[in-house]
């Protein structure tokens, strides 16, 4: 973080004119520093609201790798990049600039009931772990949308002892692998989905870090050490240390998802607590300098008057909105899918 990974990705695609990219970032607000910051690259956001694309940004995207224009897009429309993306990029020769890792797994919203009906009616097969389209044909209807995802072999299966078999999508490796070239910015790359996801399906990567001179930010092939990154970051973390504020976190299990919807006393006194921290604790301006991030259906259990409007959902990523604030509560416990929490 602060390292100067954006600046070194603008100074590349800046210098590497010839090369054709598509830049993925979380926000728009980056999407948008991208256009401005390259140019004579002419980057593209693809369009929903385009009535010659029939109002799909997918179709629009397709059109815009056809053309081999310079895209930027965000991380939700490039996890719905279809199948048929792969040819068009391998063709066109285009390189990957990924602004934060992907979340490569979502769980499906489709009830294992219905997708037991498609397996069994063979319009779904299993095959080495993945769930595929089977032979049975299909037209217009309630399983369009599964059947069409199954072909883009964005589903898989997984199966646990004792507990019901989970169907998560996924970002087919094809579409990744298509690329001449992938570069992710990120940090903490190995506890991240997408290097456990590389390391499933064989995909190999090396490491590389970022250097400053007096020409700017760029790449270089010099990793730089996460420890060392650590010994900068700590001297600027200070944590407020108060039985009295923070008691309330002690349980394994407090602040978790689970505990928000099963424990509403404690709750009301960790909002209780919040409240003070902002309202008596830093009573000096908080609004300009506070911020403070949980799960979304934690706000309205927790917000309250006088920094309600600090919020933000603990999981947002790569944004420099908040770089002016130094006042950071984190009422909020993660654990991973499956696990205790």
């Amino acid at each position: 973080m602060g390292t100067g990974k954006t600046s070194a990705a603008i100074a590349y695609m800046n210098s590497h004119p010839d090369k054709r990219f598509v830049y993925v970032t979380p926000y728009l607000d980056e999407a948008n520093r991208i256009k401005i910051a390259c140019p004579d690259l002419h980057f593209v956001e693809p369009s929903g609201k385009i009535p010659e694309f029939g109002f799909s940004k997918v179709a629009h995207t397709l059109d815009l790798l056809k053309k081999g224009r310079n895209i930027t897009t965000t991380h939700v429309a490039f996890t719905n990049y279809p199948i048929e993306a792969a040819n068009i990029i391998r063709e066109q020769g285009y390189n990957l600039i990924l602004d934060e890792s992907l979340s490569m797994l979502e769980k499906s919203d489709i009830s294992p009931s219905d997708f037991a009906i498609a397996i069994q009616s063979g319009l779904l097969e299993k095959k080495d772990g993945m769930v595929v389209r089977g032979k049975t044909e299909y037209g217009d209807g309630l399983f369009s949308s599964l059947l069409k995802n199954a072909e883009h072999k964005r589903l898989i299966v997984v199966e646990e002892a004792g507990q019901d078999t989970t169907y998560l999508w996924a970002i087919p490796p094809t579409v990744l692998c298509s690329f001449s070239e992938v570069i992710i910015m990120t940090y903490l790359f190995e506890g991240q989905e997408l290097s456990l996801y590389m390391r499933a399906n064989g995909i190999p990567y090396v490491y590389i870090g970022v250097e400053h001179s007096s020409s700017g930010f760029s790449f270089t092939d010099q990793k730089v050490s996460d420890k060392e990154l650590c010994k900068s970051v700590g001297s600027k973390i200070h944590i407020f240390d108060d039985d009295h504020w923070n008691s309330i976190g002690d349980d394994y299990n407090a602040l978790s998802k689970n505990w928000f919807m099963s424990k509403p006393d404690l709750v009301n006194s960790l909002r209780g607590k919040l409240g003070g921290y902002f309202n008596y604790v830093h009573k000096k301006d908080p609004n300009a300098r506070g911020l403070w991030g949980t799960y979304t259906c934690g706000y309205s259990m927790l917000k309250g008057a006088g920094y309600s409007k600090l919020f933000l959902p603990f999981n947002a990523r790569a944004t420099n909105e908040y770089r002016d604030r130094d006042i950071i509560a984190y009422p909020c416990n993660v654990f991973a899918k499956g696990c205790v929490g």
